[in-house]
């Protein structure tokens, strides 16, 4: 009964990899794609990364996770793009809730649109998506009925483009 316990009794050791923070940017991954799920965006158009930033000043890890918007699914993409302080907020919320808020720290989330985007279909479905929107906001809200800084100007519209 009073015998000590051998030290490496792995019932009783706690891993030298909890203490260097293995193992918990697979938990924000979770986190993150349980929120993501919740906000009905399909976890194929993004590219997820858990990174360690280092130590705070405790001594507790810094996490931050890394979104990239890699495959263009309208509807995902824009609750991406508009929700990202949305879905942050959801995570920093589990996070809190978690038992990873003893061990680390959650910096936030990253967004950064794969280079794909920057030509083609997919932009074009963009700058339309954010027209619409704001089009939409104005009726409803504010009666501005400006042009959006994503128009194309009318005159600029039947221009083919410069190479």
């Amino acid at each position: 009964m009073f015998q000590r316990e051998d030290p490496n009794n792995p019932e009783t050791d706690v891993g030298s990899s909890v203490q260097r923070g293995e193992g918990l940017d697979f938990e924000y991954r979770m986190l993150v794609l349980e929120q993501l799920e919740r906000g009905g965006i399909s976890e194929g158009c993004l590219d997820i990364e858990i990174r360690s930033l280092g130590a705070g000043t405790d001594g507790r890890l810094v996490f931050a996770g890394m979104l990239r918007l890699a495959k263009w699914e309208p509807r995902s993409a824009l609750r991406v793009l508009l929700g990202l302080p949305l879905l942050q907020a959801k995570v920093r919320k589990s996070v809190r809730n978690s038992w990873l808020h003893d061990l680390s720290h959650f910096a936030g989330l990253w967004l950064h649109p794969s280079g794909q985007f920057e030509e083609g279909a997919p932009m074009n479905d963009l700058r339309t998506m954010i027209q619409r929107l704001e089009q939409a906001y104005a009726a409803e809200f504010s009666g501005d009925t400006a042009l959006s800084v994503w128009s194309v100007p009318p005159e600029l519209q039947s221009e083919p483009p410069r190479s």
